[in-house]
């Protein structure tokens, strides 16, 4: 990269540091250099902002028009709030024609944030917020899941989940939001799984001739009648890719949080140019609904659940390891290795038990890791037994079990990179059943 770059200093920030400055020097070449910029609800941003024009994303309704200013910027607007995770993604050395912008949609503000009981201000439940995408490229858009919708986002709110003024308000405010996002571009809509807090807003987007892509497997009659006044389309996860302008979204099969659990990955890297090095490191960035969780643990409900998740997830790891940056400058020991960004379905849940987590590969191959083991050892252990911190159980390569107080469901946990760590909730008699045994003690 050097030999193209020589002109250009720029500033990389690592992936999962936690700083929040991004800057680029000595811009030149074609107006400017479009890099990425990145960031996910305190996880930290990739790359530089290089770029000074009109964010192309906002503005396409009148009288909205959100505004970013980089990488984590975020724009209120009524019950949402929505952030720029990519502005602008220009792979020019690499993909010189693939050019995207990724908007993290959430159902919260800072009046009434997430994960939070907000009994201040009158609600009867968590808000347990839901993560929406919207991706645009050339003439395309593509709307990732539908979030909670306007009865559960009133809720939240501490409103009248009954009241239809209020619910039409909520509708209109997520249509207006993602409909400004899109601007003029074609928009089609993309579901990671069948459940309601993922679905939730289909009625604010019905009458709009809008496609939806659906995996087949979780389709039900519901769905069905949820969708019926949309295009309605089933594919194949795995077996199926999306065109979205300029790039393209592959799909993987992951099943076990529910029978068809699919994630969605962007085939085009974010190039993020580092400092003095002499070639690109490449991230690619996945969508991955519920299906292995976002963080705080992956829920899976039955032992047929557990029985999927063991079956499809070494497919589903391999597939997210094998995306790779390929410079045909370089020779074959020289290559760039690509990283990998989950996005996840509800980007509070990023928290565990240990604290904010690493939503990379190594928090997929913790999954894999943690189902086979859950499945073949008995060196299982309950939080507090004897005294024991299930933190420290966990260091000497055991399961620790804890309960989350929930109709009999605990959170197994396992890996000794506790950021990085495995987790799955289950209903535990489920658990017992798929191991076989459990040790009731350490």
């Amino acid at each position: 990269m050097a030999r193209k770059m020589s002109a250009m200093r720029m500033r990389t920030i690592d992936i999962w540091e936690k700083e929040k400055t991004v800057m680029s020097k000595n811009i030149s070449r074609r107006n400017f250099l479009k890099v990425s910029a990145l960031g996910a609800l305190g996880m930290t941003a990739i790359g530089s902002i290089a770029m000074a024009e009109e964010n192309k994303g906002a503005g396409g309704k009148a009288g909205l028009a959100p505004v970013f200013d980089g990488y984590g910027s975020k724009y209120e607007y009524g019950h949402f709030t929505v952030e720029a995770t990519v502005i602008d993604a220009n792979n020019e050395e690499f993909n010189p024609n693939a050019s995207f912008s990724i908007y993290h949609i959430m159902d919260y503000t800072a009046e009434v944030p997430y994960a939070d009981s907000m009994a201040t201000n009158g609600a009867t439940a968590e808000n347990n917020t839901a993560s929406m995408y919207v991706i645009t490229s050339g003439k395309d858009a593509l709307l990732v899941d539908m979030g909670n919708g306007a009865a559960s986002t009133a809720s939240h709110f501490g409103e009248d989940k009954e009241d239809a003024a209020v619910l039409e308000k909520i509708n209109t405010e997520y249509r207006d939001l993602v409909l400004s996002l899109a601007g003029e571009r074609e928009l089609k809509i993309a579901i990671t799984h069948k459940h309601g807090d993922h679905v939730g807003f289909s009625s604010a987007m019905e009458g709009l001739g809008l496609t939806v892509l659906f995996p087949e497997g979780d389709v039900t009659d519901s769905i069905k009648e949820r969708f019926a006044n949309f295009d309605f389309q089933t594919f194949v996860p795995g077996e199926y890719q999306i065109p979205v302008g300029e790039i393209m979204i592959d799909t993987i099969f992951c099943p076990g949080h529910t029978d068809a659990s699919t994630i969605y990955v962007i085939n085009t890297p974010v190039i993020t140019y580092n400092y003095g090095a002499t070639h690109a490191t490449a991230t690619y960035i996945s969508f991955i609904g519920d299906a292995i969780g976002s963080g705080s643990s992956v829920w899976i409900f039955s032992l047929d659940g557990l029985k999927q998740f063991e079956a499809g997830i070494d497919a589903a790891v391999e597939k997210l390891e094998g995306y790779t940056l390929f410079d045909a400058g370089l020779g074959a020991g020289e290559q760039t290795g690509a990283k990998m960004l989950l996005l996840g379905g509800h980007g509070w849940q990023y928290q565990n038990a240990f604290g904010t987590m690493n939503m990379d590969i190594e928090y997929a191959k913790s999954m894999q890791n943690l189902i086979h083991v859950l499945h073949d050892s008995d060196k299982w252990a309950y939080d507090g037994v004897d005294g024991l911190d299930f933190k420290a159980w966990m260091k000497r390569g055991n399961i620790a079990l804890k309960d989350v107080g929930s109709n009999g469901r605990y959170t197994s946990y396992f890996g000794t990179t506790l950021t990085s760590a495995g987790a799955i909730t289950c209903p535990l008699e489920a658990m017992r059943q798929f191991a076989g045994q459990i040790s009731e003690d350490a």
